[in-house]
């Protein structure tokens, strides 16, 4: 079946919607025998008639109906598309200030600003890394276009975009006293006897973290408690010391990203979706996004998808 035209949606749509032919023709500006023959060619494609002609004007057919659903639909897309389009083509300058986390900062934006630099160079980020109490105080005050970080529950005053579910994953090292783990595919159980046998304590951001709140949620769901925590501030300096054998910690899946190849390193998701957070842009409930703004908040959301979907293979033993 060929292509359908935008002239035979529009067309056949107007006749709909005002029940008459020659009207339809007058809104157009284009003659009487233009639309009947667009609508006699679509009613031959289809095998099937699509209007009726009353006393009272054209009535749609239930195969016109249809039809005419679909086509307002079409033509509904196209215009938004068309918008959309024109709208990203004419942000050529802007600046736009982002508020998120060290770890969002090191391992999404980075493909965030090569898409910048590639479609609209002349759009400018900033970024501002800091708590998440600190950078809500920010959008609320104007500071920031948006911001990015892992959410458990929404603030009063703002909207969100989600951008994906977070992964949790507990991370032990491969090789402790010299010892290398010895089954090739681990399972949680076999993880936490393995750190029992070498004595491994579990480090762990604050307490008053939110991801930290979050691992404790799920490790009570799961009954697991760790005999010997130690807090520290960053997840790059528990990390190091997991590296080195001296321990174990339960992290994100974005802050762990950045060693997902270190073969000294074995992680192990243990909890997705709702459970382990999600990942959310958070703007203004008040104030409109700049178009500036609204380009970069959809970069970040192809960032996200293609870091969460496309790279999940690196979660290997």
């Amino acid at each position: 079946m060929r292509a359908i035209t935008q002239d035979e949606l529009l067309y056949i749509a107007t006749v709909a919607r005002l029940g008459s032919i020659a009207k339809a023709a007058e809104e157009l500006f284009i003659t009487r025998s233009a639309v009947s023959r667009c609508i006699k060619k679509v009613e031959t494609e289809y095998n099937t008639a699509l209007i009726k002609r009353t006393p009272k004007g054209i009535i749609l057919t239930p195969a016109g109906e249809v039809y005419v659903h679909y086509a307002q639909k079409m033509l509904h897309d196209n215009a938004e598309m068309e918008s959309r389009i024109r709208e990203v083509s004419k942000t050529k300058t802007g600046q736009v200030m982002i508020g998120t986390t060290y770890s969002v900062a090191s391992s999404v934006l980075p493909s965030v600003f090569r898409m910048l630099k590639a479609n609209n160079p002349k759009i400018k980020c900033g970024i501002s890394d800091n708590a998440i109490t600190s950078l809500e105080d920010q959008l609320r005050h104007g500071k920031l276009d948006f911001l990015i970080s892992l959410f458990i529950q929404k603030t009063p005053g703002f909207k969100y975009k989600i951008l994906t579910n977070e992964i949790l994953c507990i991370v032990f090292p491969r090789v402790c006293s010299g010892e290398e783990f010895p089954d090739p595919v681990p399972n949680l159980e076999r993880l936490l006897a393995w750190g029992r046998q070498h004595q491994l304590p579990a480090y762990l951001t604050k307490s008053y973290h939110l991801d930290r709140q979050i691992v404790d949620r799920v490790l009570a769901k799961h009954g697991i408690s760790f005999p010997e925590i130690y807090e520290m501030s960053s997840y790059y300096s528990i990390l190091g010391l997991v590296t080195s054998g001296f321990g174990f910690t339960v992290a994100p899946y974005l802050n762990c990203m950045p060693y997902l190849n270190d073969r000294r390193l074995i992680f192990l998701p243990i909890a997705w979706g709702g459970a382990a957070g999600t990942i959310a842009a958070a703007y203004s409930g008040s104030t409109p996004m700049t178009p500036a703004a609204r380009v970069v908040l959809q970069y970040c959301s192809e960032a996200f998808a293609d870091t969460y979907q496309n790279n999940m293979f690196q979660l290997k033993w």
